[in-house]
């Protein structure tokens, strides 16, 4: 695992990721520990609910903003990611270039992280990152939200 991703300075904050470096299930980032209010899978996108981090869904927002990504599946006290990329041999991404290559909250499955935004009137769509390769994303949550 790359806890700093390979560069640190301080000074002029700077962290440098090297992604070509980046194997089956590293995050490089910002990452800290927080209460699941649900059982989460590793790669859930995740909102704060009043009882701790419950599954992000676009079709509501009350389930929104995604503000981070679960890394530790389960329960109670949990690693989850916050900021930087994230490497998952099981995805499948489509790199794309403009809109196509961005990564939105699902308005239908909790917690599924798409590259398909919302379009259904009354559903809601956040921006949640974007996508590197097919097996590396950069989870960078904006936490603008429109409704659509």
């Amino acid at each position: 695992m790359n806890i700093l991703g390979g560069f640190f300075a301080f000074g002029r904050f700077k962290l440098i990721s090297t992604i070509s470096q980046m194997v089956n299930g590293d995050k490089d980032g910002i990452a800290m520990k927080g209460t699941m209010a649900v059982s989460c899978t590793v790669g859930d996108a995740l909102y704060m609910s009043s009882t701790g981090y419950n599954k992000a869904k676009a079709d509501a927002v009350a389930t929104l903003p995604c503000v981070a990504i679960c890394n530790e599946t389960g329960t109670g006290e949990r690693e989850i990611h916050t900021f930087g990329p994230i490497r998952n041999t099981a995805w499948n991404w489509t790199p794309a270039s403009g809109f196509s290559g961005l990564l939105w909250v699902s308005d239908a499955t909790a917690g599924l992280i798409t590259q398909t935004p919302p379009v259904t009137v009354g559903k809601w769509r956040q921006c949640i990152g974007y996508v590197i390769d097919a097996d590396t994303i950069f989870f960078y949550p904006n936490y603008a939200i429109v409704e659509i």
